[in-house]
């Protein structure tokens, strides 16, 4: 062979050989992988997959808190109708308080009757939109469904319960819509 020849064996062979074996047979230093444009990528990736899934569950949040609010909106809507409505249903139990009691026939008998007829109906369409009176008289003092406007001393009952409710207290749906305003034994 000539010594040309030789010469471009030599260097294809040199081309050849792995990096670990160039420069006197020390190993080849590795790539900073922070530098490598593909690490890069990789990272960038990442990122991107990170803030994607952070903002799917950021609009799922989004989505449940509506949900959420729309359903309380169309549960409890109706609480400012309901009070004013229980308004009208405790005057006509007043009235009916007041009226003569064990009057036959006549007009006035006629009267209290209607106007019993109508609180049962109000209170029956109030029911079938969730609301509720509170039976208060004989249970036990909840400082949460009643307000106490006054005590009194009872030898027949024990301390702490409702004795006479003034106005009853009425629910929205399991939640408060009025206190009932209510006398305790003590």
């Amino acid at each position: 062979m000539s010594k040309n020849t030789q010469k471009n064996q030599k260097l294809f062979e040199n081309a050849s050989e792995t990096p670990e074996e160039v420069q006197d047979g020390a190993p080849a230093k590795e790539e900073s992988k922070d530098f490598s444009p593909i690490s890069a990528l990789n990272e960038e990736l990442a990122e991107a997959k990170n803030q994607y899934l952070r903002a799917l569950a950021e609009i799922e949040n989004t989505r449940r808190r509506a949900e959420k609010d729309r359903e309380e909106a169309a549960k409890f809507g109706a609480a400012a109708l309901a009070r004013d409505i229980i308004t009208f249903v405790d005057n006509l139990e007043r009235a009916l308080k007041c009226g003569p009691k064990g009057e036959e026939g006549g007009d006035v008998a006629s009267f209290v009757q209607g106007i019993a007829m109508i609180s049962k109906d109000i209170l029956a369409a109030l029911a079938r939109h969730g609301v509720q009176k509170l039976e208060s008289d004989g249970q036990p003092f909840d400082p949460a469904l009643h307000q106490a406007v006054s005590e009194v001393a009872s030898p027949d009952q024990k301390p702490g319960l409702v004795c006479e409710t003034l106005q009853a207290g009425y629910t929205l749906n399991g939640r408060l819509l009025r206190a009932a305003t209510v006398v305790v034994t003590k």
